[in-house]
């Protein structure tokens, strides 16, 4: 089995005019955590950015194989995203009506939206390969089936034209074959259905300097234009769009299938595409931002003060993947037993369990899953402590 492949065109439109935005080097797989003593160096790959001339979407090179990356994934979104959750299946059911609404959810993972909407009087389905993930859900009642989805799964479980609603929530970045999977959806949803999307913008990722969202796992980067170009082929098109704060700023968006009203240029008017100097400059902050908190926590460590860090997450693996070394960490401590007792990917950094962080001598904290150090903050059960926030700048806030 190869393992990955440099991508020479566009997934989306299959041009073959991708030009180089940023060469990230050797980076590990950001959903990489070993066991101690279990190490293995094909999770480190190569990492280039790239972006379609003719199409404007923006992809990673190599594309990595499925397997490698989802069989065994160690992201649980009840601890993550429980409160985002909550607040779109509101924001859904309210949209939407749940009048026993048919509604499949891509990369439904351990289930907590599926649990949210059918307590809503939704009738729900989930989708996700995720072995060792997808039994949560599965556990809880849910209908999942463990595969990977797309055109094939729709055709082969004989789905075609069930679904008045399909989601697909901080998934659709994911994807290998997303001409495949947009077929799929298309094939899926009634002749009047609705495509919920959620993911990351890339022009607010850009803007905030959020490139520790940069990895493997998250192929492609999405702005209106590309991703309405994308599902415009297959009979998608965008009727409603607005930003939401999970992830850094991302998208949260509609498509109608076979919609009269075909894509709302209000909506795709409204935002500009990036030029390739705005990126470089994203690029150059979020590095500099690396260097000011990597000072930040040699100075710590020259004090002799005793430093830890709080989320095992794909973005903590990158930040620290940025560092020259990350001896000054002691440990990383996290909630979510699918990485307690593992090793942040290749630095040797245990990950304990946080209700741990009371027997455990120390002066400063690194928030590595910084998009979500206000709820962080709150939390915190210790004072006196020194919390570091390195994104969207780095700040420090005592307890």
């Amino acid at each position: 089995m190869k393992l990955h492949e440099e991508v020479t065109k566009c997934a989306s439109c299959l041009s073959q005019s991708l030009m180089l935005i940023h060469d990230f080097g050797y980076s590990p797989l950001a959903g990489y955590f070993p066991k101690p003593g279990e190490v293995s160096e094909e999770n480190r790959i190569p990492m280039q950015l790239k972006k379609c001339s003719n199409c404007e979407l923006v992809q990673i090179s190599p594309s990595v194989d499925d397997e490698l990356l989802f069989k065994d994934y160690r992201y649980l979104s009840r601890f993550a995203m429980n409160s985002h959750f909550e607040e779109l299946a509101n924001w859904l059911l309210e949209k939407f009506g749940s009048n026993n609404l048919q509604v499949l959810e891509i990369g439904s993972n351990d289930g907590t939206l599926l649990d949210k909407l059918k307590s809503g009087g939704m009738q729900v389905v989930g989708v996700d390969p995720a072995e060792n993930v997808a039994s949560y859900a599965a556990s809880r009642g849910h209908q999942i089936y463990c595969e990977y989805f797309s055109d094939d799964f729709v055709k082969e479980s004989k789905i075609e034209n069930s679904f008045d609603l399909i989601i697909s929530c901080n998934s659709f970045a994911h994807i290998s074959e997303i001409r495949k999977v947009s077929k799929g959806v298309s094939l899926a949803l009634k002749d009047d259905g609705f495509f919920v999307v959620e993911v990351q913008a890339w022009p607010e990722l850009v803007r905030v300097g959020a490139f520790d969202f940069v990895y493997h796992e998250h192929r492609y980067y999405y702005d209106l234009h590309s991703i309405s170009n994308l599902l415009s082929q297959f009979g998608l098109f965008l009727i409603y769009a607005e930003i939401v704060k999970s992830h850094g700023n991302s998208y949260r968006l509609i498509f109608q299938k076979n919609s009269a009203r075909k894509s709302s240029s209000e909506v795709l008017t409204s935002e500009e595409s990036l030029t390739y100097e705005q990126i470089k400059i994203g690029i150059s902050y979020f590095l500099n931002t690396i260097a000011t908190t990597k000072q930040k926590l040699i100075a710590l460590s020259s004090e002799h003060k005793r430093i830890v860090a709080f989320g095992a997450s794909g973005r903590g693996n990158m930040i620290l993947a940025q560092f020259s070394t990350t001896s000054e960490i002691l440990t990383v401590f996290d909630e979510s037993p699918e990485r307690i007792g593992r090793e942040m990917a290749f630095t040797g950094i245990p990950v304990r369990d946080f209700r741990e962080l009371n027997e455990f001598e120390y002066d400063a904290c690194l928030i590595l899953a910084w998009n979500h150090a206000e709820e962080i903050i709150k939390k915190w059960p210790h004072q006196g402590k020194l919390l570091i926030v390195p994104f969207p700048q780095m700040f420090e806030k005592m307890t």
